[in-house]
C-alpha cells in the first residue's frame, strides 16, 4: 500500500481514487476564480478548487502547502517558504522561521523543478554500492487491514531476495503469501476496494501467520542483509509488531533498512506515490503499482535499480528515514533508524 493511499485512508478522504484528467477550461476557470477570490486556491495536481483552510485537496489529497507554493502567483503579495511553508514577505532577505534565502523562495514560487541534478552512476553493475556491504537485499511490501500497527494486521506479505552473482542481480528467493486473520477480525470494504483482497480470499488461500513470518526470516537469516521498502516506516512498524506476536521480536536486530520513498523525495518533486516513481523512471511498460504486494515489490525492485543508476549515493540513505515535518513520525521510532524532517522542497540532500 503506497504512501498516498495510506494518507487518504487516514484522512477519511478516500472516496474515489481515480483522478479524472482536467480540461484546460476547468483549469482556466478555477485559476481565474482563485485570483479574484483570495479564499481559494487551484490544486496544482488536479486543478480543483481548494479552500485556504483545507489541509489537502479534497479531490486528490495534494497537501495545501504544495498547492500554495505552486499557484503561479504570489498570495496577498507574500511568498510561501518551500522549506517550512511559512508566509514570507517579499521584502524579506530570508524566511524568518527557518532562514531559507529569499532567492530560493522566489525560485520555487512559479515553477516545479527537480531538487537535485542527476549524475551518472559509474558502477560496474546495478546496486554495487549496496552489494559491497550486504550479502543479500530483500525488497518487501505489505497489505494490511488498516493503519494502526498495534491493532490492525498484515493480510499479505511479499518479499523478493536478490544477490549478486558474477556482477549480475539474481532473484534467489521470493514469497507472496496471504495471511489468515484472528477469528474476530475481518477485512473492511474499504480495504477490499483498495487491495482487491476479500475475507473469502483469506479463508480460502490464507496461511497462518507463524508459518509466513518464519518463511520470511529464513530468506535472510545468518546473512548480512538489507531490507528495502517504499514508505518503509509503515511496513516495518507492522512487521516488527507481527514478529513480536510470533515470539520473533529479535530477528531483525542487526538488520539495516532502506526507505526508497525517502530517496525519491530527495530527488523528485511532489507527488511521491510509488506509481509516480514508476513513471519518473520510465518503467510503466515493465511494472505496475496495483496495491497487491507482489506487484508492488517487483515494482520497488525496478525503481531502486533505476534510482541507483540515476545517482550513486543510494547507500547514504541506509537507516535514514525522512518524515513530513507537519505530521511528524508515524508509528514508533525504530532504534536503528535516524529520523530527519523532509519537506517537499529542499535545497540539500537529507544526509548532508
Amino acid at each position: 500500500m503506497d504512501e498516498f493511499m495510506k494518507f487518504m485512508l487516514l484522512s477519511g478522504a478516500l472516496k474515489n481514487t481515480e483522478k479524472a484528467e482536467p480540461t484546460n477550461n476547468t483549469f482556466q476557470k478555477n485559476f481565474n476564480k482563485s485570483i479574484s477570490n483570495n479564499n481559494h486556491f487551484v490544486c496544482s495536481e488536479c486543478f480543483s478548487e481548494v479552500g485556504q483552510s483545507e489541509e489537502y485537496c479534497p479531490a486528490c489529497g495534494c497537501p495545501i502547502e504544495y498547492i500554495k507554493s505552486n499557484q503561479g502567483f504570489q498570495v496577498s503579495n507574500n511568498l510561501i517558504c518551500p522549506e517550512c511553508f511559512s508566509i514570507v514577505k517579499n521584502t524579506e532577505s530570508f524566511c524568518p522561521e527557518c532562514g531559507c534565502p529569499i532567492d530560493i523562495i522566489l525560485n520555487c514560487q512559479n515553477k516545479e523543478t527537480e531538487v537535485f541534478e542527476k549524475s551518472t552512476n559509474n558502477n560496474n553493475y546495478p546496486l554495487k554500492s549496496l552489494f559491497n556491504t550486504y550479502d543479500s537485499i530483500v525488497f518487501l511490501d505489505t497489505e494490511t487491514t488498516g493503519l494502526d500497527h498495534k491493532n490492525d494486521r498484515i493480510i499479505e506479505l511479499s518479499a523478493i531476495k536478490i544477490i549478486n552473482k558474477d556482477c549480475n542481480i539474481i532473484i534467489e528467493n521470493k514469497m507472496d503469501s496471504l495471511i489468515t486473520l484472528p477469528e474476530n477480525m475481518r477485512i473492511s470494504d474499504k480495504i477490499t476496494e483498495i487491495t482487491g483482497i476479500t475475507n473469502s480470499d483469506l479463508i480460502k488461500n490464507g496461511i497462518p501467520s507463524n508459518i509466513v513470518f518464519n518463511q520470511f526470516i529464513k530468506m535472510f537469516e545468518k546473512e548480512k542483509a538489507l531490507i528495502v521498502a517504499y514508505n518503509a516506516q509503515f511496513d516495518l512498524c507492522f512487521l516488527f509488531n507481527s514478529l513480536v506476536r510470533e515470539g520473533l521480536g529479535n530477528v531483525l536486530d542487526g538488520i539495516d533498512f532502506l526507505d526508497a520513498l525517502t530517496v525519491y523525495k530527495d530527488r523528485h518533486s511532489y507527488p511521491h506515490k510509488l506509481k509516480d516513481a514508476i513513471s519518473a523512471y520510465n518503467l510503466d511498460n515493465k511494472v505496475k503499482n496495483t496495491h497487491r504486494s507482489i506487484d508492488d515489490t517487483l515494482a520497488l525492485l525496478e525503481v531502486v535499480k533505476a534510482m541507483d543508476n540515476e545517482c550513486s549515493d543510494i547507500d547514504k540513505y541506509i537507516n535514514l528515514f525522512g518524515y513530513n515535518p507537519k505530521y511528524s513520525i508515524q508509528g514508533f521510532r525504530i532504534p536503528s533508524i535516524k529520523y530527519l524532517p523532509q519537506p517537499y522542497n529542499s535545497y540539500k540532500k537529507l544526509y548532508q
